[in-house]
């Protein structure tokens, strides 16, 4: 298990509040999750520069006990944002290990486990192409996955132009969950899960497969929730969060089990069934 936040919004903001200040932020699900589960493996947090470029941060230490941490999240203004903290199943605590992982613009989030991956991975190793299989540096079967899926989008798209359209980035995904499950069955009771997150800092796309997920639409006028807005906003500025556990009381909404929520270059969600 790992935990997960992600956001898109229409307007540069500073959610420290999800990541580090509210009763069930980022680093409290670090320290005790809704389950009683820790996630001390290990953090990373990716955010999207105003030429729309992933700045990537990870450390191996514990998000609620690593300053550098509260830090970050406080100093971080920008319109796309997946923060990650880590729980080692498959892999070794190790800076190569830790979450997000990322390939150009593409950046990549895993909350789940592909059981039996030890016995199988030769399965998943194959099907990635020999340059996208060079790159892999860990031992995670998260890494393997991204790795897979992109080489799904490149085949799907013809190349991994700055520009992808989402119905290609929801499809591949779901095309990868379709194989994964077949290559990663259930192993002594236990289901493998595929709770992704992807971005490239204009379409967000999230999986639900076998872990809780939420999703909540938001307006951010004003001064409310913590969020640094700018006194220029537009009436339509809004924003939209992607969160393994809901960080506040707001009314967010559970993702349906076995499906894909997608968030397209405009903040319009579409749901997707996987099965």
């Amino acid at each position: 298990m790992c935990r997960f936040f992600a956001f898109r919004s229409t307007l540069p903001v500073c959610e420290s509040v999800s990541l580090c200040g509210m009763a069930n932020s980022l680093t409290t699900q670090s320290r005790c999750d809704a389950g009683g589960e820790s996630h001390i493996d290990g953090w990373g947090l990716a955010s999207y520069d105003e030429e729309g470029e992933p700045r990537v941060t990870k450390s191996v230490q514990a998000a609620f006990s690593d300053l550098r941490f509260d830090e970050l999240a406080k100093s971080l203004t920008t319109t796309a944002l997946v923060a990650h903290v880590r729980q080692a199943s498959v892999g070794r605590a190790a800076l190569v290990n830790t979450h997000p992982f990322v390939h150009g613009r593409w950046v990549f989030v895993h909350n789940g486990t592909l059981q039996d991956f030890a016995a199988r991975k030769g399965l998943l190793r194959d099907a990635i192409p020999d340059d996208l299989r060079q790159m892999i540096r860990g031992d995670t079967d998260s890494e393997h996955v991204f790795l897979f899926w992109l080489s799904q989008l490149r085949a799907g798209a013809g190349g991994l132009n700055e520009r992808l359209g989402i119905d290609t980035v929801a499809a591949t995904l779901q095309q990868t969950i379709k194989l994964l499950n077949r290559w990663f069955p259930t192993h002594k009771g236990e289901e493998s899960k595929f709770n992704f997150v992807v971005t490239d800092g204009r379409l967000l796309v999230a999986s639900r497969w076998g872990h809780s997920l939420s999703y909540l639409e938001r307006q951010i006028e004003g001064s409310a929730g913590g969020i640094d807005r700018s006194p220029h906003a537009a009436d339509n500025s809004r924003a939209v969060y992607i969160a393994s556990e809901a960080t506040n009381t707001d009314s967010w909404r559970e993702v349906p089990d076995h499906s894909l929520l997608v968030v397209d270059e405009r903040l319009e969600l579409h749901a997707t069934s996987l099965t």
